[in-house]
């Protein structure tokens, strides 16, 4: 029983820190550094200025089967507010079965160089091919269900005037309807809340795979069956010494999944493309802010599914012998029939504010331990071979 007891703690333990206290300590170690920023430039310690010299940007955009998405993005693309002789797209098909070919090889622009790959060879092969053709020292990735704001660009550009900086991420923010709204649109919140707090701290742990920046001489080729490769590429920067920086006005919009089975099958994949890049991103050079921020936010919420399980198996365990126990039990019985009742009423109670989000807890939890269990089943032989999927870290 000491023993079961112990497992209780720690892994109650683990779950409050990981979801609650780091945040709290986070939110005050940021409000410390900005005010500490604040007062540097009331002093006028520190200058900002507009830039007049834009880099030249290579716009990369590698689709798979994006024939009914890409019309809209290229509008998107044309209307981009950035000096015309500094900006070019680069337009990657990669053996896509659809329309997407036909598409790109209407669009007219002059600045646009298209590559039409007739066998599918995985998203981290397309880029790596686009970038061999990039004439500019920075490189703008963005997904092709991604709308950009005219002045993104602007925005991510007008950092690599710092020669420290090599990655700039942008911000995507959802729109979705009623079910996505309660639960992806409000965990999208939160993790925003956390990405920019972090920022202040110089702690910027990674990218929105929809949009973001890199400086061109720190690219380095992608392992072949990468599945992340915002996450892998942004570490890849990291371990070459250039800083990352977060810049939530570079803005652009996506759709999320309509309902979180939909968003289920895609944190599967990403759950499983970040355990593939654990040992990457943990061998780079880190600052002690940078580490504690990785296994806080990263390290500790990759493995709490497994606390919870074994917070609530040792309470069952428990609470028979031991009745102090009982308050723990009925909480976590609340938990799960909360979520139940979410998994069979969400049409119905996607109306309700906070019902549906210990649903989407307990399936993106789920789809954590699914993915460690698929990387670590590659990782022996047991998965079938297959090209990676196209999805981006959010």
């Amino acid at each position: 029983m000491p023993f079961l007891a112990f497992i209780f703690w720690v892994c109650l333990a683990w779950l409050t820190y990981a979801f609650a206290l780091y945040p709290l300590a986070l939110f005050l170690a940021s409000a410390t550094r900005q005010l500490a920023g604040d007062m540097r430039q009331l002093r006028g310690g520190e200058r900002r200025c507009v830039p007049t010299d834009w880099p030249g940007v290579s716009l990369i955009l590698a689709a798979r089967n994006e024939a009914g998405t890409l019309p809209a993005k290229l509008a998107n693309l044309a209307a981009l507010d950035y000096p015309r002789d500094r900006l070019e797209f680069i337009l990657v098909s990669d053996g896509s079965d659809d329309a997407t070919a036909e598409v790109l090889a209407t669009w007219r622009d002059p600045r646009a160089h298209r590559l039409i790959l007739p066998v599918r060879r995985g998203k981290a092969a397309a880029l790596t091919a686009a970038v061999a053709l990039a004439r500019f020292p920075v490189l703008l990735f963005c997904d092709a269900a991604t709308l950009l704001e005219p002045g993104a660009v602007r925005q991510l550009a007008g950092h690599f005037r710092d020669a420290r900086v090599g990655v700039v991420c942008g911000a995507v923010h959802f729109r979705g309807g009623r079910e996505s709204r309660q639960t992806e649109g409000v965990y999208w919140r939160y993790e925003m809340v956390l990405r920019l707090l972090e920022a202040r701290l110089g702690a910027t742990l990674t990218s929105s795979g929809a949009l973001y920046a890199m400086r061109r001489a720190a690219f380095r080729p992608l392992p072949p069956g990468s599945l992340l490769d915002d996450l892998l590429l942004l570490w890849t920067v990291r371990r070459q010494g250039y800083g990352v920086v977060l810049d939530m006005a570079a803005r652009g919009e996506d759709i999320a999944a309509p309902s979180v089975r939909g968003e289920f099958s895609r944190r599967l994949r990403i759950a499983e493309g970040s355990f593939q890049a654990l040992s990457a991103c943990w061998e780079c050079r880190m600052g002690a802010v940078t580490r504690w921020a990785f296994v806080s936010h990263k390290l500790m919420r990759w493995l709490a599914p497994w606390a919870a399980v074994g917070m609530v198996v040792s309470t069952c365990l428990l609470v028979v012998a031991h009745p102090g126990y009982r308050l723990a039990f009925a909480l976590e019985m609340a938990v799960l029939l909360w979520a139940l009742a979410g998994a069979l009423g969400r049409r119905w109670l996607a109306r309700v504010p906070g019902a549906l989000l210990a649903y989407f807890g307990l399936a993106m939890n789920l789809a954590l331990a699914l993915g460690l269990c698929r990387w670590l089943a590659g990782r022996m032989g047991w998965s079938r071979p297959g090209m990676p999927h196209w999805e981006s870290a959010q």
